[in-house]
């Protein structure tokens, strides 16, 4: 293994970036015509103000976590960074160029290491370098290996990549700084005037100059990309952080200079002005994204129509290449396969050369079909096959001889071609209009100049889950500002969705349509504005209208919210974002303490119902109570383009560090005890393998002492456990002491020299032993005579472990498991009362109203499958002759049986796709005149089907009725 490759070193040793250069000027370690140079001026101080004064401390905590043999193969690279990690001083990085062989990047990171610093490299690390990657060129004050260079000279630790750097840097070191940066005037004047902690500065101009020297070696895509950019007109892009201090958090400033104004991108480019909706929004939003639309709202359309349109339309040649790339595969492979099938040599064919997706399997018949298809009919065929794709290629290449540039038509009369993407949106919003009766003017004249997007953080405890877009799913909005006319607009469209007034020529079939669909309508008036949704379980989305504003949510309850908010209670506070005021054409927000915190408690939820270890569990309301609020804005004008992150809340990472460092803890302390448990579990089964025979032959009684009579003490007397600490807990408060003694050490036990590891006196479970039921037989092999519940082997003696204890039980086999305090007490009293224990959900409490919704609109699915099923059961028993009447109550069955005692009642197949979550919440029953009623309850809400007589209801084409608790 050649272990020491430029991605380990570039990443430890040139993160050591610090202090200012006292003999050198900025820029003159960067050649002309660097496409980066990036400066650092202090990491010594940057690392304390980032991470906070104790970071080495944290950084040490989480090397504690290596064992031996990590520590053995790390050890001489950490010790070497410890060595310049005080003193670094101010650090430029370059990028002087990119290339097509490796390694890719012609780079130099530069660190001006203060007075003290090494002068060599340690014996320790130069030897190690030589282990790992015999062909390095080691040498007490440099080391080249692969491309890679690090030397110190001068006072500097430099470390290059490419190789061709390296004369420059010497040329520089030696005082010759003729070709250097520094000597360039539009560095000059920008390094003049730069001001900032961090630094950077990136000549778009050598960018292009060095990707054009790439030429087709240069991703097309990202190349297309950059052109729909128009990077073809960016000049510079200098930018500047200033690190958390006593003047506030941390800020980054980036701007890009035009050489020239953009046109494609103008439709995307709009003047700052004030916010006047984030002024609106709740306290419980937790992000936003809001953009000034400017005021003249005709043209934006326009440009923005015509943007996408002019998209599409550059796409058109790559598309048609990439046609007739295909199909001339596909020629390929049907000719090569004619040729074999004629009888000609082909020994050096060329596989299939056709993607894989895009292959066609060979249709074969089977041996002695009357439909077999003889080699002359396989011919023929590819013949076919190879003269379609033959005119497909021709065809193909017509167009795209043919092809030009067709400007946007908003005229569908007067189009001759196939219409766009963007001109299909055209088409249908007027469409939309026309049908309530609008004019696009009339649309474009009511809304403001702002438009926003965001998240709420709405109160859900049951929540179990580490998807964002779960998290989130039911928590969006959106809201528009709107102007005066806009009100005369909002009447016309509830006149037409609420089927209050139509248009004196409008015929009675589409009157009679209106209404019936304005019947699953609601329209009501709430506090702070008005509301309108679907009725019932089918209220997925909300429009909503305050005080010079209109919205959309997925549920009422964000809906109102948002308007009480607006009304003026429970407003979002403006302290909260960086700064404290919205400034830019684009602004976006975000608490990202709040949103990953959501996460987090999602996924200790779903650990806590699966008896898992909540591993990793960082709590970050408990290490960032002052949270994390981000944001960051962009200010649009014809000559660039600026851009400003702030960030607020703690004043450093220095929580963070400490939060990581814990958590590594923690997740020792875990493993150290999940192998102990495994090693347990594994004795056990090694004792019901070897006592099958023995257990057969014995009576109740007899069975009964001979499994109490297995301890820890005799699975070690037999041979079968080695209990290396005693069974100690990495967890025990007992045990602290030697469980860092244990990191400190990097070993994978806590015992002390000469103490006996069979001695249990300390161990910090207690063992309950085996079930007394526990049996075997030919047939079943192990079992119990009582399965409700897992059976409790042996705990913890506290809940010392995420507020909970690891236990392992007996459940099929011995396992693992982590229960939550309540939830153990909840198992042990299930047991002792002879009761089926089931997990509890992730929370006691049922879901909000809106959650609760959602999750019963899904069931409809599964309850429509259900009753399917249902009446094919029915008919099978009377196809039989017996009973068609079906019960079924799931409340008699734990969760994970319900479903199967479902399925075996349908007599559905394990072959047949079937499956119906919760089913324990589930009741069936035939009512006297035959028919099903289907009842499904949870989260204090229902949902239940009633069969109907077809001949009464003969449009029924479900043949059942359906209510829920959510019916209005």
């Amino acid at each position: 293994m050649r272990l020491l490759k430029a991605g380990l070193l570039l990443i430890a040793l040139s993160g050591l970036c610090a202090a200012s250069l006292h003999a050198y000027e900025k820029g003159d370690f960067a050649p002309r015509g660097s496409l980066l140079y990036a400066r650092i001026n202090d990491l010594a101080d940057a690392n304390k103000r980032l991470s906070g004064e104790d970071w080495k401390a944290q950084a040490e905590r989480m090397l504690l976590a290596r064992n031996q043999r990590d520590l053995e193969e790390s050890e001489p690279v950490v010790a070497e960074i410890r060595r310049f990690v005080e003193v670094a001083g101010a650090t430029e990085f370059i990028i002087g160029d990119v290339m097509v062989r490796e390694p890719f990047i012609q780079s130099a990171t530069i660190v001006t290491l203060k007075e003290g610093g090494p002068t060599e490299f340690s014996e320790a690390f130069r030897g190690f370098v030589k282990d790992n990657d015999r062909d390095a060129e080691v040498k007490p004050d440099s080391i080249k290996f692969e491309g890679v260079g690090l030397w110190i000279s001068k006072g500097h630790l430099i470390i290059t990549t490419g190789g061709m750097m390296d004369a420059h840097i010497q040329d520089v070191l030696d005082g010759f700084t003729d070709e250097s940066l520094s000597q360039v005037e539009r560095f000059t004047k920008w390094s003049s005037k730069a001001s900032g902690d961090i630094l950077l500065f990136a000549d778009m101009k050598a960018w292009r100059a060095a990707l054009d020297r790439l030429g087709e070696d240069f991703d097309a895509d990202v190349r297309q990309a950059l052109d729909i950019v128009e990077w073809q007109k960016w000049d510079l892009i200098t930018g500047s952080v200033n690190l958390p201090g006593r003047s506030g958090g941390l800020s980054a400033d980036l701007s890009l200079s035009l050489n020239q104004p953009f046109s494609k991108l103008n439709a995307f480019l709009k003047p700052s002005g004030g916010s006047r909706l984030v002024n609106l929004l709740p306290a419980e939003c937790v992000g936003f994204l809001t953009g000034q639309l400017g005021a003249n709202h005709q043209q934006t359309y326009d440009e923005l129509l015509r943007f996408f349109h002019d998209f599409e339309q550059d796409q058109r040649p790559a598309r048609l290449r990439r046609n007739i790339e295909w199909v001339e595969n596909d020629l390929r492979w049907a000719e090569e396969r004619l040729a074999a099938l004629e009888g000609e040599k082909d020994k050096d064919a060329a596989p299939d050369p056709r993607p894989q997706e895009r292959a066609k399997p060979v249709e074969t018949q089977p041996e002695g079909s009357p439909e077999e298809e003889t080699p002359e009919d396989r011919k023929q065929r590819l013949k076919e096959e190879i003269a379609e794709y033959k005119r497909q290629i021709e065809d193909l290449n017509a167009q795209l001889a043919a092809l030009k540039y067709r400007p946007f038509e908003a005229d569908p009369e007067a189009r001759k071609d196939r219409r766009t993407e963007a001109e299909e949106f055209h088409d249908e919003i007027a469409e939309v209009f026309q049908q309530f009766g609008f004019t696009r003017e009339e649309v474009l004249a009511a809304i403001g100049q702002e438009a926003l997007m965001g998240i709420l953080n709405l109160p859900d405890p049951g929540f179990d889950d580490n998807d964002l877009d779960e998290a989130f799913e039911d928590m969006w909005f959106v809201l528009v500002e709107t102007q005066d006319s806009f009100a005369d607009l909002k009447e016309k469209f509830l006149d037409r969705v609420l089927a209050r007034k139509f248009p004196d020529d409008m015929p009675e079939e589409e009157r009679a349509r209106a209404k019936e669909q304005a019947s699953e309508l609601m329209f009501k008036q709430v506090e702070g504005g008005e509301i309108l949704r679907d009725r019932g379980l089918s209220a997925d989305w909300c429009a909503f209208g305050g005080e010079g504003f209109v919205g959309f949510a997925p549920n009422e309850e964000v809906a109102v919210r948002i308007l009480k908010s607006a009304a003026g209670q429970g407003r979002f506070a403006l302290g909260s974002i960086p700064g404290g005021s919205v400034a830019g054409s684009k602004f976006a927000y975000a608490n990202l303490r709040d949103i990953l915190q959501k996460l987090v408690v999602g996924n200790f939820n779903r650990d806590r119902i699966n008896g898992r270890f909540p591993e990793p569990h960082l709590d970050l309301a408990k290490y960032l109570p002052g949270g994390f609020h981000v944001t960051l804005a962009s200010d649009e004008g014809s000559h660039g383009v600026n851009f400003a992150l702030r960030a607020a809340g703690e004043p450093n990472l220095a929580p963070a560090m400490k939060m990581f460092a814990d958590e590594i803890h923690q997740s020792m302390a875990y493993r150290h005890d999940r192998d102990m448990l495994y090693e347990l579990s594994n004795a056990i089964e090694s004792w019901r393998g070897a006592n099958t025979e023995a257990v057969k032959e014995l009576g109740d009684a007899e069975r009964a002492r001979f499994i109490k009579a297995v301890t820890p003490q005799s699975l070690m007397e037999g041979g079968l456990f080695s209990p290396l600490d005693g069974m100690r807990s990495a967890f025990d408060p007992a045990m602290a002491e030697r469980f860092k003694a244990m990191l400190d050490n990097h070993a994978e036990h806590m015992l002390k020299d000469g103490e006996d590891p069979t001695d249990l006196s300390a161990s910090s479970f207690e063992w309950f032993g085996l079930p007394g039921d526990l049996q075997f037989s030919d047939e079943r092999g192990w079992f119990r005579a009582d399965d409700r519940n897992p059976w409790i082997i042996c705990q913890l003696k506290g809940d010392w472990a995420r507020n909970g204890r690891l236990c392992l039980v007996l459940s099929g086999r011995a396992d693992m498991r982590w229960f939550s305090a309540d939830e153990l007490q909840r198992l042990r009293e299930a047991i002792t009362r002879g009761e089926t224990w089931r997990p509890a959900e992730a929370s006691s409490e049922a879901p909000p109203k809106w959650r609760a919704r959602r999750l019963l609109a899904r069931k409809q699915y599964e309850m429509d499958d259900l009753f399917q099923r249902l009446v094919q059961a029915r008919q099978a028993l009377k196809d039989q002759g017996k009973d068609a009447r079906i019960s079924f109550k799931g409340s008699e069955h734990n969760a994970d049986q319900a479903t199967e005692a479902l399925r075996k009642l349908l007599g559905v197949t394990e072959e047949e796709w079937f499956y119906f979550q919760d089913a324990n919440n589930l009741t069936v029953e035939t009512k006297p005149d035959g028919r099903f009623k289907v009842k499904f309850e949870k989260w204090g809400q229902w949902i239940e089907i009633d069969e109907i007589d077809p001949e009464t209801d003969p449009e029924n084409y479900r043949g059942f009725n359906l209510k829920t608790s959510f019916d209005e």
